[in-house]
């Protein structure tokens, strides 16, 4: 069973619902895998960090374990 839930988005368009869902996986270790920090880059003299998860550029993601979020 997947237990741990990859999403991730961008801080200028907050999504409803599940549409920021990714993917689940078996292991954190695989979730955190597919996620690759991108280069960082200026905006507004602040560097603003991204990440890379299947080729799409993301300004924040969040590994959820499903089982604490079960059980709370």
């Amino acid at each position: 069973m997947k237990f741990f839930l990859l999403t991730a988005g961008d801080h200028y368009y907050p999504s409803q619902g599940t549409v920021d869902w990714i993917a689940t996986f078996e292991t954190l270790e695989e979730a955190e895998g597919v996620v690759t920090k991108a280069t960082n880059h200026l905006t507004n003299h602040l560097a603003v960090e991204h990440y890379t998860i299947y080729g799409c550029r993301y300004d924040w993601y969040k590994i959820i374990d499903l089982k604490d979020w079960v059980q709370s």
